[in-house]
Protein backbone atom coordinates (compact mmCIF):
# COMPACT_ATOMS: atom_id res chain seq x y z
CA UNK A 1 0.00 0.00 0.00
CA UNK A 2 2.68 2.38 1.07
CA UNK A 3 4.32 1.66 -2.12
CA UNK A 4 1.19 2.38 -4.07
CA UNK A 5 1.21 5.72 -2.22
CA UNK A 6 4.78 6.75 -3.22
CA UNK A 7 3.77 6.01 -7.07
CA UNK A 8 0.84 7.86 -6.95
CA UNK A 9 2.45 11.05 -5.68
CA UNK A 10 5.10 10.84 -8.11
CA UNK A 11 2.73 9.97 -10.84
CA UNK A 12 1.04 13.53 -9.71
CA UNK A 13 4.31 15.17 -9.43
CA UNK A 14 5.01 14.29 -12.97
CA UNK A 15 1.63 15.29 -14.40
CA UNK A 16 1.83 18.75 -12.22
CA UNK A 17 4.75 19.21 -13.67
CA UNK A 18 3.45 18.64 -17.63
CA UNK A 19 0.30 21.02 -16.65
CA UNK A 20 2.78 23.76 -15.23
CA UNK A 21 5.52 23.61 -17.91
CA UNK A 22 3.44 22.77 -21.11
CA UNK A 23 4.82 22.86 -24.76
CA UNK A 24 5.27 26.12 -26.00
CA UNK A 25 5.40 26.29 -29.76
CA UNK A 26 5.18 29.28 -32.46
CA UNK A 27 3.82 29.09 -35.37
CA UNK A 28 4.60 32.15 -37.88
CA UNK A 29 2.10 33.41 -40.51
CA UNK A 30 1.68 36.78 -41.68
CA UNK A 31 -0.53 39.74 -40.49
CA UNK A 32 -3.72 38.75 -42.97
CA UNK A 33 -3.32 34.83 -42.32
CA UNK A 34 -2.66 34.97 -38.27
CA UNK A 35 -6.18 36.83 -38.12
CA UNK A 36 -6.09 38.22 -34.34
CA UNK A 37 -3.64 35.20 -32.96
CA UNK A 38 -5.97 33.97 -30.69
CA UNK A 39 -9.31 33.19 -32.25
CA UNK A 40 -8.75 30.01 -34.88
CA UNK A 41 -12.00 31.32 -36.55
CA UNK A 42 -9.92 34.39 -37.70
CA UNK A 43 -7.09 32.65 -39.27
CA UNK A 44 -6.11 31.30 -42.22
CA UNK A 45 -7.66 34.49 -44.70
CA UNK A 46 -5.53 34.88 -47.85
CA UNK A 47 -7.04 37.18 -50.77
CA UNK A 48 -10.25 37.13 -48.65
CA UNK A 49 -10.62 33.62 -48.69
CA UNK A 50 -10.28 30.94 -46.02
CA UNK A 51 -7.64 28.11 -46.41
CA UNK A 52 -8.22 26.10 -43.12
CA UNK A 53 -4.60 24.92 -41.77
CA UNK A 54 -3.89 26.79 -38.16
CA UNK A 55 -7.66 27.00 -38.03
CA UNK A 56 -7.87 23.70 -37.23
CA UNK A 57 -4.10 22.51 -35.84
CA UNK A 58 -3.87 24.78 -33.14
CA UNK A 59 -7.47 23.91 -31.27
CA UNK A 60 -6.32 20.69 -32.09
CA UNK A 61 -2.86 20.92 -29.96
CA UNK A 62 -4.55 23.27 -27.90
CA UNK A 63 -6.80 20.36 -26.47
CA UNK A 64 -3.50 18.10 -26.15
CA UNK A 65 -2.10 21.11 -23.91
CA UNK A 66 0.12 22.89 -25.79
CA UNK A 67 1.12 26.52 -25.36
CA UNK A 68 0.14 27.87 -29.01
CA UNK A 69 0.87 31.57 -30.05
CA UNK A 70 0.68 32.68 -33.94
CA UNK A 71 3.33 35.67 -34.81
CA UNK A 72 3.84 37.43 -37.59
CA UNK A 73 7.20 36.79 -38.90
CA UNK A 74 7.84 40.65 -40.06
CA UNK A 75 6.57 42.03 -36.62
CA UNK A 76 10.13 43.81 -35.67
CA UNK A 77 8.51 43.79 -31.78
CA UNK A 78 9.18 39.95 -31.39
CA UNK A 79 11.84 38.88 -29.41
CA UNK A 80 12.79 35.49 -31.47
CA UNK A 81 15.64 34.67 -29.03
CA UNK A 82 12.86 33.85 -26.62
CA UNK A 83 10.82 31.52 -28.78
CA UNK A 84 11.15 27.80 -28.08
CA UNK A 85 10.13 26.28 -31.32
CA UNK A 86 9.01 27.74 -34.79
CA UNK A 87 6.62 26.30 -37.33
CA UNK A 88 6.32 28.04 -40.65
CA UNK A 89 2.39 28.24 -41.17
CA UNK A 90 0.76 30.26 -43.69
CA UNK A 91 3.30 33.02 -44.73
CA UNK A 92 2.13 33.23 -47.57
CA UNK A 93 3.16 36.72 -50.05
CA UNK A 94 6.59 36.40 -48.03
CA UNK A 95 8.12 36.04 -52.02
CA UNK A 96 7.14 39.32 -52.14
CA UNK A 97 9.44 40.73 -49.55
CA UNK A 98 12.10 37.71 -50.04
CA UNK A 99 15.03 39.85 -48.91
CA UNK A 100 13.26 40.66 -45.66
CA UNK A 101 12.43 36.95 -45.33
CA UNK A 102 15.95 36.10 -45.95
CA UNK A 103 17.36 38.45 -43.45
CA UNK A 104 14.97 37.12 -40.86
CA UNK A 105 15.85 33.25 -41.34
CA UNK A 106 19.40 34.96 -41.21
CA UNK A 107 18.68 36.08 -37.56
CA UNK A 108 17.43 32.99 -36.39
CA UNK A 109 19.91 31.06 -37.70
CA UNK A 110 22.62 33.12 -35.95
CA UNK A 111 20.75 32.81 -32.75
CA UNK A 112 20.31 29.11 -33.23
CA UNK A 113 16.43 28.85 -33.04
CA UNK A 114 14.99 25.49 -33.63
CA UNK A 115 11.99 25.70 -36.51
CA UNK A 116 10.19 23.37 -38.43
CA UNK A 117 11.19 22.76 -41.20
CA UNK A 118 14.80 23.67 -40.85
CA UNK A 119 16.72 26.23 -42.06
CA UNK A 120 18.71 24.91 -43.80
CA UNK A 121 16.05 23.34 -46.22
CA UNK A 122 13.66 26.28 -46.03
CA UNK A 123 17.00 28.27 -47.75
CA UNK A 124 17.69 25.40 -50.23
CA UNK A 125 14.07 25.50 -50.87
CA UNK A 126 13.50 28.85 -51.21
CA UNK A 127 15.32 29.15 -54.89
CA UNK A 128 14.01 27.18 -57.96
CA UNK A 129 17.73 26.83 -58.65
CA UNK A 130 17.10 23.18 -56.38
CA UNK A 131 15.41 21.75 -59.51
CA UNK A 132 18.83 21.69 -61.23
CA UNK A 133 19.92 19.80 -58.49
CA UNK A 134 17.45 17.50 -58.27
CA UNK A 135 18.46 17.20 -62.73
CA UNK A 136 21.70 15.79 -61.27
CA UNK A 137 19.99 13.16 -59.28
CA UNK A 138 17.96 11.60 -62.17
CA UNK A 139 14.86 13.14 -60.68
CA UNK A 140 12.78 14.31 -64.37
CA UNK A 141 12.09 18.07 -63.71
CA UNK A 142 11.08 20.28 -67.18
CA UNK A 143 13.57 21.72 -69.59
CA UNK A 144 15.02 24.42 -67.80
CA UNK A 145 17.56 26.86 -67.14
CA UNK A 146 18.04 30.09 -64.68
CA UNK A 147 18.83 33.37 -65.13
CA UNK A 148 20.48 35.21 -62.38
CA UNK A 149 19.41 38.55 -61.21
CA UNK A 150 23.06 39.88 -62.16
CA UNK A 151 23.08 38.87 -65.53
CA UNK A 152 22.80 41.10 -68.26
CA UNK A 153 21.37 38.43 -70.35
CA UNK A 154 18.58 39.67 -72.50
CA UNK A 155 14.98 37.47 -72.84
CA UNK A 156 16.06 37.22 -76.69
CA UNK A 157 19.29 36.60 -75.95
CA UNK A 158 18.11 33.57 -73.16
CA UNK A 159 15.62 32.29 -75.25
CA UNK A 160 18.09 31.58 -78.14
CA UNK A 161 20.18 29.92 -75.41
CA UNK A 162 16.88 28.04 -74.02
CA UNK A 163 15.99 26.30 -77.85
CA UNK A 164 19.75 25.76 -78.80
CA UNK A 165 20.06 23.74 -75.64
CA UNK A 166 16.67 22.20 -75.49
CA UNK A 167 15.25 22.34 -79.01
CA UNK A 168 12.15 23.76 -77.55
CA UNK A 169 10.79 27.48 -78.37
CA UNK A 170 6.98 27.39 -76.80
CA UNK A 171 8.44 28.35 -72.91
CA UNK A 172 6.81 29.76 -69.96
CA UNK A 173 8.91 32.64 -67.39
CA UNK A 174 8.47 32.91 -63.72
CA UNK A 175 10.86 34.00 -61.00
CA UNK A 176 13.40 32.09 -59.27
CA UNK A 177 11.99 33.01 -56.09
CA UNK A 178 8.33 32.99 -56.44
CA UNK A 179 5.07 31.57 -55.35
CA UNK A 180 1.11 30.98 -56.34
CA UNK A 181 1.90 31.85 -60.18
CA UNK A 182 1.96 35.49 -59.48
CA UNK A 183 5.28 35.71 -62.33
CA UNK A 184 4.33 33.00 -64.59
CA UNK A 185 4.28 33.81 -68.01
CA UNK A 186 3.26 31.87 -71.21
CA UNK A 187 5.35 33.59 -74.05
CA UNK A 188 3.46 34.06 -76.87
CA UNK A 189 4.03 35.86 -80.34
CA UNK A 190 1.22 38.50 -78.91
CA UNK A 191 2.36 39.49 -75.64
CA UNK A 192 6.41 39.01 -76.58
CA UNK A 193 7.18 43.06 -75.55
CA UNK A 194 5.05 42.57 -72.19
CA UNK A 195 6.89 39.37 -71.29
CA UNK A 196 10.09 41.24 -72.51
CA UNK A 197 9.19 43.68 -69.75
CA UNK A 198 8.05 41.57 -67.18
CA UNK A 199 11.30 39.41 -67.32
CA UNK A 200 13.58 42.45 -66.76
CA UNK A 201 11.22 43.42 -63.90
CA UNK A 202 11.08 39.59 -62.03
CA UNK A 203 15.21 39.27 -63.02
CA UNK A 204 15.51 41.75 -60.65
CA UNK A 205 12.78 41.71 -58.22
CA UNK A 206 12.62 37.84 -57.48
CA UNK A 207 16.14 36.43 -57.87
CA UNK A 208 16.63 36.23 -61.34
CA UNK A 209 14.01 33.92 -63.71
CA UNK A 210 13.42 30.56 -64.77
CA UNK A 211 12.56 29.79 -67.80
CA UNK A 212 10.94 26.39 -68.70
CA UNK A 213 9.45 24.45 -71.71
CA UNK A 214 5.36 24.57 -71.54
CA UNK A 215 3.56 21.79 -70.07
CA UNK A 216 0.24 21.52 -71.61
CA UNK A 217 -0.08 17.90 -69.77
CA UNK A 218 -1.05 20.54 -66.50
CA UNK A 219 -3.93 21.58 -68.99
CA UNK A 220 -5.46 18.44 -69.72
CA UNK A 221 -4.63 16.67 -66.73
CA UNK A 222 -4.42 19.17 -64.02
CA UNK A 223 -1.08 18.84 -61.05
CA UNK A 224 -0.77 16.23 -59.15
CA UNK A 225 0.10 17.39 -55.26
CA UNK A 226 1.67 14.62 -52.86
CA UNK A 227 2.03 15.82 -49.12
CA UNK A 228 4.29 13.75 -46.99
CA UNK A 229 5.02 14.40 -43.31
CA UNK A 230 8.27 12.91 -41.99
CA UNK A 231 8.48 9.95 -44.52
CA UNK A 232 5.35 9.12 -44.78
CA UNK A 233 2.71 9.92 -47.84
CA UNK A 234 -0.18 11.26 -46.28
CA UNK A 235 -2.67 12.48 -48.65
CA UNK A 236 -2.23 13.53 -52.45
CA UNK A 237 -4.81 15.80 -54.92
CA UNK A 238 -5.23 17.15 -57.95
CA UNK A 239 -4.79 20.77 -59.18
CA UNK A 240 -6.76 21.27 -61.80
CA UNK A 241 -7.34 24.37 -64.36
CA UNK A 242 -9.95 25.99 -65.20
CA UNK A 243 -10.81 25.34 -69.10
CA UNK A 244 -8.25 27.36 -71.23
CA UNK A 245 -6.05 28.59 -68.35
CA UNK A 246 -3.01 27.07 -67.83
CA UNK A 247 -2.57 28.60 -63.61
CA UNK A 248 -4.06 25.77 -60.81
CA UNK A 249 -4.47 28.17 -58.26
CA UNK A 250 -8.06 29.35 -56.81
CA UNK A 251 -7.28 32.66 -58.09
CA UNK A 252 -7.00 31.41 -61.54
CA UNK A 253 -10.16 29.79 -61.19
CA UNK A 254 -8.40 26.49 -60.59
CA UNK A 255 -10.01 23.69 -57.98
CA UNK A 256 -8.43 21.14 -55.99
CA UNK A 257 -9.69 17.81 -56.03
CA UNK A 258 -8.66 14.83 -53.56
CA UNK A 259 -7.92 11.24 -54.56
CA UNK A 260 -9.12 8.87 -52.55
CA UNK A 261 -6.45 6.20 -52.66
CA UNK A 262 -9.32 3.13 -51.86
CA UNK A 263 -11.39 4.38 -54.58
CA UNK A 264 -9.54 6.08 -57.53
CA UNK A 265 -11.64 5.78 -60.40
CA UNK A 266 -14.52 7.27 -57.84
CA UNK A 267 -12.60 10.61 -57.41
CA UNK A 268 -11.44 10.65 -61.27
CA UNK A 269 -15.65 10.61 -62.62
CA UNK A 270 -16.59 13.07 -59.33
CA UNK A 271 -13.68 15.83 -61.03
CA UNK A 272 -14.90 15.15 -64.37
CA UNK A 273 -18.71 15.62 -63.06
CA UNK A 274 -18.62 18.46 -61.01
CA UNK A 275 -15.60 20.62 -62.86
CA UNK A 276 -13.95 19.36 -65.90
CA UNK A 277 -15.40 16.75 -68.10
CA UNK A 278 -12.40 17.14 -70.31
CA UNK A 279 -9.80 16.39 -68.24
CA UNK A 280 -7.69 13.23 -68.89
CA UNK A 281 -7.10 11.23 -66.28
CA UNK A 282 -6.93 7.35 -65.29
CA UNK A 283 -6.30 5.23 -62.14
CA UNK A 284 -3.07 3.41 -63.77
CA UNK A 285 -1.58 6.40 -64.36
CA UNK A 286 -2.45 8.02 -60.93
CA UNK A 287 -1.23 4.61 -58.91
CA UNK A 288 2.29 4.97 -61.05
CA UNK A 289 2.74 8.46 -59.97
CA UNK A 290 1.96 7.53 -56.31
CA UNK A 291 4.46 4.77 -56.70
CA UNK A 292 6.94 7.14 -58.24
CA UNK A 293 6.66 10.01 -55.96
CA UNK A 294 7.23 7.98 -52.87
CA UNK A 295 10.84 7.10 -54.76
CA UNK A 296 11.37 10.52 -55.45
CA UNK A 297 10.92 11.58 -52.02
CA UNK A 298 12.93 8.89 -50.55
CA UNK A 299 15.93 9.60 -53.34
CA UNK A 300 15.56 13.62 -52.23
CA UNK A 301 15.75 12.54 -48.76
CA UNK A 302 19.37 11.22 -48.96
CA UNK A 303 20.16 13.62 -51.14
CA UNK A 304 19.41 16.44 -48.60
CA UNK A 305 21.46 14.33 -46.12
CA UNK A 306 24.05 13.66 -47.88
CA UNK A 307 24.47 17.92 -48.39
CA UNK A 308 24.22 18.14 -44.56
CA UNK A 309 20.66 19.52 -44.90
CA UNK A 310 17.93 18.13 -42.35
CA UNK A 311 15.23 16.36 -44.25
CA UNK A 312 11.88 18.09 -44.48
CA UNK A 313 9.00 17.28 -41.61
CA UNK A 314 6.23 18.47 -43.80
CA UNK A 315 6.62 18.84 -47.94
CA UNK A 316 4.59 18.94 -51.18
CA UNK A 317 5.57 17.15 -54.12
CA UNK A 318 4.22 18.76 -57.38
CA UNK A 319 4.16 17.15 -61.17
CA UNK A 320 2.47 15.78 -63.26
CA UNK A 321 3.22 12.26 -65.49
CA UNK A 322 4.49 13.05 -68.98
CA UNK A 323 5.55 9.83 -71.52
CA UNK A 324 4.17 7.27 -68.08
CA UNK A 325 7.24 9.51 -65.84
CA UNK A 326 6.48 11.94 -63.12
CA UNK A 327 7.82 15.30 -63.76
CA UNK A 328 8.03 17.45 -60.76
CA UNK A 329 7.22 20.91 -61.39
CA UNK A 330 7.79 22.31 -57.72
CA UNK A 331 8.88 20.86 -54.24
CA UNK A 332 6.90 23.02 -51.61
CA UNK A 333 8.58 22.67 -48.17
CA UNK A 334 8.08 26.49 -46.90
CA UNK A 335 4.22 27.25 -46.39
CA UNK A 336 2.59 24.73 -48.73
CA UNK A 337 -0.98 24.48 -48.26
CA UNK A 338 -1.54 21.20 -47.44
CA UNK A 339 -5.42 20.90 -47.50
CA UNK A 340 -5.94 18.93 -43.96
CA UNK A 341 -9.47 19.95 -43.90
CA UNK A 342 -10.49 19.06 -47.26
CA UNK A 343 -8.31 15.82 -47.22
CA UNK A 344 -10.30 14.28 -44.50
CA UNK A 345 -13.47 15.31 -45.48
CA UNK A 346 -12.81 13.37 -48.64
CA UNK A 347 -11.37 10.08 -46.72
CA UNK A 348 -12.57 10.13 -43.23
CA UNK A 349 -10.72 7.27 -42.63
CA UNK A 350 -6.94 8.89 -43.22
CA UNK A 351 -6.43 11.38 -39.34
CA UNK A 352 -4.50 13.54 -41.56
CA UNK A 353 -4.40 15.85 -38.09
CA UNK A 354 -2.79 12.97 -36.65
CA UNK A 355 -0.28 12.28 -39.11
CA UNK A 356 0.89 15.85 -38.91
CA UNK A 357 0.95 15.73 -35.14
CA UNK A 358 3.05 12.68 -34.94
CA UNK A 359 5.39 13.99 -37.43
CA UNK A 360 6.05 17.33 -37.34
CA UNK A 361 5.04 18.72 -34.00
CA UNK A 362 7.99 18.79 -31.38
Amino acid sequence: MKKYIILLLIFNLMLNSVTANPKKISFVANQETMGDGINPLSMDYFLDKQYPYLSIIVPFLKERKYEIEVLDWKDPSIHWKNKTAIIFGPIWGYTKNSNDFIRWINALERDKIKTINSLEFIRWNLRKSYLLELQKININIPSTILVDSASNLSLEDALILFENQFDINDVIIKGVVDAGAFTYKHLTSKNKQECINFYEIIKSQNSGVVIQNFIPEICQKGELRFVFYGRKLSHFFVRVPCKNEERIQPFYGGRSFHINPSNIQSSIEEIKKEFRPDLILNVKEIVAAREQVKKIHSKLFSYLENIKIVPPQYLCIDGVMIDHKFTVMEIEGIEPYMEMCEGMEHDPNNNIIENYFLSVIP
